[in-house]
């Protein structure tokens, strides 16, 4: 008993020494005289800085744990704040962490703050956090050792609860613009340990500008846990999505299912699944309701038994007035190859406008093993009724047979009734299909379809569309490939075409057409109505407002990634005929690049490229053309005949803009112009000058251009400068055996307009090449002003100048032909202008001559206008 006695006195000495000890280190330990050598340790890892404002509690007995004040993180080497806390709390208890068993108080987290970043370059502003900055090598992870069969996990989880308030996380994404925000408003759970039912409630809301989103998510569940399994379940989980997101508002789903999640397994069960689901679109909604008593999922299965699912509403323009969908066997197992399919219905009923849609989909059975595979036929019908429209689709899949390596179905057949207005397309199309699902490549080896299309817009009306070949997809391997070869009118199709990476696909084609005319299948071109005359008593009417011009949309190109060729034998576009056409394409981060671009044309070759920049809305041409006969091309292109030759033309263009007068408004580059034995039509200029004579004394005159008339050229050379859609020539030069003709002026792109002088001048020629009447019209130099519309250009002979660069002999000629013709009046008064440099003029009547150091001789009697400049003519062909 002493012994007893002793050994209690001992325990209460121990007793006492380990309260007395715990007073001692609460009395004489205080963590905040740490904070500096905690501060400055984070701060040599990870370079980032800490901050603790308020103080460190500490308790020992009979938990162990602290409590923390405000607390901020910065960024690595920058002051700015990167995450803070306003308070956290953890307390363990102290006994059961000597039987290896960690019982947690409740932990508690409020006011918790971060901002995830990812940069423009790639990086983000926590990489380090995550095991080191990008490129840096990461030490390999030591392996965790298994724990042994029928051992006891070395650790025991037992938290009170965890509770988290007005918390908030940032993920701001530079790359793409994506800015979104999780706020937690609260989070809180009961005991959570192992085998012990938790009740979990959440209430989180999603804010984001882009994408657009502003949800509200709220949940209850009862929470299990077995860590060691590593199995999770939610029961009675009952969740509420409300808010708006993208382009969707008045959003509320409700969700209710039992939820069993098996990590080992990544497996995921759902029992009593049940969503109902509303939402708007602008002034469309739609209203989707599901049910399930069991789904199965995992990375390669999926198993669903019973599912009914309805669905109304308007999308799109459509309005489903009433859907059901049924499957009471739905099952597809990759790993197994298996496929079970029993008793899938669809039915549905719309609204399309005015007209009425039906869709029906039957699928009695199908089953697919490793050793067998068998199944009924599969339907598919859709049927369209409107007064203006109507269509009738069918698609019918016979029996499948063989097993899952060699599955077989004998045909797809597709048919295809469709009528909108006069415009009508009617075909079948038909095929076997093979495919492996172990390796996961489905075949249509033998394509076989002719559609007939009739329409009035079409020239022939009607025109039969055959089309054969065959397709191939390796979804292993993320690749669709076919073979096509089609008739199109009088145009023979072959096509090669690919596509890869289903995520983001990359195609690529390869296409040789014998035979195109674009033109025959271009709407017809409308003309102008013609204006009808007021009636008297109507008001006038207000002139209507010039109509904003459509933007060119280029985005579709920044996603596309394309690489491909296309040869046409003879094509005709835009009224453009060609031959020997090459075109290769490539696309790829909103750049398209089209080159070569070749061809045969007019006599001539084109050689050159494209490049469309959709990042920065700009496009580059670079053309040369070699040979060329530019009067047919002009007519053909731009329907203006007003020049004629052969010879090459160069462009080197670029532009930028939203629209087509802003691409004409910002064009700049250059262009040249060589051409060889051609004419400029519209002015005869060497006639023109032929007949001075005949318009001495004459005023400018001007005329439309004309289409008879033509100059004659036997070399034309010419370059451009072009500068926010002005095209801008001063060294023209033409030459024939009569003229020298120079040039300058401006093509204005952007307000399609022309304002150009062009100078003749006669040269000397020899005997034989216009004789004496042409040698005495040398030097003589005839400007002509082209202006206005393309559609309507002006021709203007400026003859008040053309005699400013005659010389001697020549205006003694005209002068002896003036005066023998017999040249009077205001002829002769304009023709003394022209040589004399003005009219003479007499003092006024009773009006003293003019004075000076000498006396004037009194003035004799006046003559005529006509023998006063008769007079002064023969004076100078005196000289």
């Amino acid at each position: 008993m002493k012994i007893l006695k002793y050994a209690l006195y001992l325990l209460a000495a121990l007793v006492l020494l380990l309260i007395i000890a715990i007073g001692v280190v609460i009395a004489v330990f205080n963590p905040n005289d740490y904070k500096p050598q905690v501060v400055q340790l984070v701060k040599e890892r990870t370079g980032r800085t800490l901050t603790i404002s308020g103080d460190i509690k500490l308790k020992l007995f009979p938990k162990i744990g602290a409590a923390v004040g405000k607390t901020t993180l910065s960024e690595r080497s920058s002051e700015k704040v990167f995450a803070g806390v306003e308070a956290v709390q953890v307390y363990l208890a102290l006994i059961p962490l000597f039987s290896k068993q960690v019982v947690v108080d409740q932990v508690r987290l409020d006011g918790l703050r971060t901002e995830l970043i990812k940069y423009k370059n790639g990086s983000t502003n926590f990489s380090d956090l995550t095991g080191g900055e990008a490129g840096e090598k990461k030490a390999p992870k030591p392996e965790t050792p298994k724990p042994q069969a029928g051992a006891k996990a070395p650790v025991k989880l037992d938290v009170s609860g965890i509770r988290v308030t007005n918390s908030r996380v940032t993920w701001r994404d530079e790359t793409n613009g994506n800015d979104l925000a999780i706020e937690l408003v609260e989070l809180s759970t009961g005991r959570l340990a192992e085998g012990v039912a938790s009740p979990v409630q959440f209430d989180v809301a999603l804010k984001g500008v882009k994408p657009k989103a502003d949800l509200r998510a709220k949940a209850s569940a009862t929470l299990a846990l077995d860590l060691a399994g590593e199995r999770y379940r939610l029961k009675g989980l009952d969740a509420k999505l409300t808010g708006s997101a993208l382009d969707y508002t008045g959003i509320v789903a409700t969700l209710k299912a039992d939820i069993d999640a098996d990590g080992a397994k990544q497996l995921v069960k759902l029992s009593g699944l049940s969503l109902d689901a509303k939402a708007n679109r602008g002034k469309d909604s739609f209203d989707l309701k599901l049910s399930t008593p069991s789904v199965q999922a995992s990375p390669a299965a999926l198993a669903v038994e019973a599912l009914i699912a309805s669905a109304t509403g308007a999308v799109g323009g459509m309005t489903l007035t009433e859907s059901s969908l049924k499957a009471p066997t739905l099952l597809i197992n990759m790993q197994t190859n298996q496929v079970r399919l029993q008793g899938l219905a669809l039915a549905a009923k719309a609204k399309v406008g005015a007209d009425n849609l039906d869709i029906n989909l039957s699928a009695p059975k199908l089953e697919v093993a490793n050793d067998k595979a068998s199944g009924e036929s599969v339907q598919l019908t859709a049927k369209l009724a409107g007064v203006e429209r109507a269509a009738d689709v069918s698609l019918k899949l016979s029996a499948v047979e063989g097993s899952a390596k060699a599955l077989k179905v004998a045909a797809l057949a597709l048919g295809v009734d469709a009528r909108q207005k006069d415009n009508a397309v009617k075909g079948t199309l038909s095929t076997p299909i093979a495919a492996n699902l172990e390796t996961r490549v489905f075949e249509l080896p033998k394509i076989g379809a002719e559609f007939t299309v009739t329409s009035p817009s079409i020239p022939q009306k009607s025109t039969k569309v055959p089309l054969s070949g065959s397709a191939r997809a390796d979804l292993g391997k993320q690749r669709v490939t076919a073979n096509l070869v089609a008739k199109l009118d009088e145009s023979n199709i072959k096509a090669k075409l690919g596509m890869a990476q289903f995520a983001a696909p990359a195609y690529d084609f390869d296409i040789d057409i014998d035979k195109l005319n674009l033109d025959k299948y271009a709407p017809p071109k409308q003309k102008g109505a013609q204006a009808k005359p007021a009636e008297p008593t109507a008001p006038a009417s207000k002139p209507k407002e010039k109509e904003a011009e459509k933007p060119i949309d280029l985005s579709p190109l920044k996603a596309l990634n394309l690489d491909g060729r296309v040869k046409i034998g003879d094509l005709v576009a835009n009224n453009i005929k060609a031959s020997n056409v090459r075109v290769d394409l490539h696309a790829k981060g909103g750049r398209l690049d089209v080159d070569p671009m070749q061809a045969s044309l007019y006599q001539g070759s084109l050689k050159g490229n494209a490049k469309v920049d959709a990042n920065t809305n700009q496009i580059a041409v670079r053309q040369a053309l070699t040979g060329i006969s530019i009067g047919p091309l002009l007519r053909d292109a731009v329907q203006q005949d007003i020049l004629e030759g052969h010879g090459n033309v160069g462009l080197d263009i670029t532009t930028a803009g939203n629209t087509v007068s802003a691409f004409k408004q910002a064009l700049n580059g250059s262009a040249s112009l060589n051409l060889k034995d051609g004419a400029i039509k519209g002015v005869d200029l060497a006639g023109a000058i032929r007949n001075v004579k005949s318009k001495l004394g004459a005023q400018d005159a001007e005329q439309s251009g004309s289409t008879t008339q033509k100059t004659d050229f036997t070399e034309l050379t010419a370059s451009f400068a072009i500068k926010n859609g002005v095209a801008h020539n001063g060294d023209l030069s033409a030459k024939s055996p009569f003229l020298r003709i120079t040039g300058e002026g401006d093509v204005n792109v952007a307000q399609d307009s022309l304002d150009y002088t062009v100078k003749a001048a006669v040269v000397a020629t020899t005997a034989g090449q216009g004789g004496k009447e042409r040698a005495e019209l040398t030097g003589l130099t005839l400007p002509v002003r082209i202006y206005g519309p393309y559609s309507a250009l002006k021709y203007k002979m400026e003859f008040s100048q053309m005699l400013s660069g005659a010389s001697k002999e020549a205006l003694k000629q005209m002068a002896k032909d003036a005066l023998k013709d017999g040249v009077k009046g205001e002829q002769l008064k304009d023709l003394g202008k022209q040589f004399l440099g003005g009219e003479q003029k007499s003092a006024p009547a009773g009006e003293p001559p003019p004075s000076g150091d000498q006396a004037q001789p009194a003035a004799p009697a006046k003559k005529k206008p006509e023998e006063e400049l008769k007079d002064k003519l023969k004076g100078f062909l005196r000289q």
